[in-house]
């Protein structure tokens, strides 16, 4: 009789051991290798989403800066006609008149740097 129950004992912890070894093998190692690959999956898609959201900060900076180099261009234009309209008036002359060379020289080199100014100020780093 003792013996009986020594056999069925030894019968049901082997099949106890040998489920835990099958729930552990068949559920619970693949589960566990599932979650680490989501995790990864993860990580991977956040460092995509990064990457994406920082070159499209950069273009919207570099639009940015190019329209205001644009606009800071065509200022410089501006004022360099209003200053050669101002430089024909103290003459007695129209708009848009004929300077001396001398005059033409200095509006010419200001406005050049003035433009260059522009460049600078908007430098466009390359990525």
């Amino acid at each position: 009789m003792f013996d009986k129950y020594l056999k069925i004992s030894i019968s049901l912890g082997l099949l106890i051991i040998s489920l835990s070894l099958s729930y552990y093998f068949v559920i619970f190692i693949p589960k566990k290798e599932s979650i680490r690959i989501e995790r990864e999956d993860q990580e991977k898609d956040r460092k995509i989403k990064e990457e994406n959201d920082k070159k499209k900060n950069d273009a919207t900076k570099e639009i940015l800066l190019l329209e205001w180099r644009q606009d800071c261009l065509k200022k410089v234009d501006e004022e360099r006609q209003l200053f050669w309209n101002k430089q024909c008036k103290t003459r007695g002359l129209k708009d848009d008149c004929p300077l001396p060379q001398t005059i033409f020289d200095r509006i010419e080199t200001s406005m050049q740097t003035e433009k260059e100014n522009c460049f600078k100020l908007t430098n466009i780093p390359n990525n």
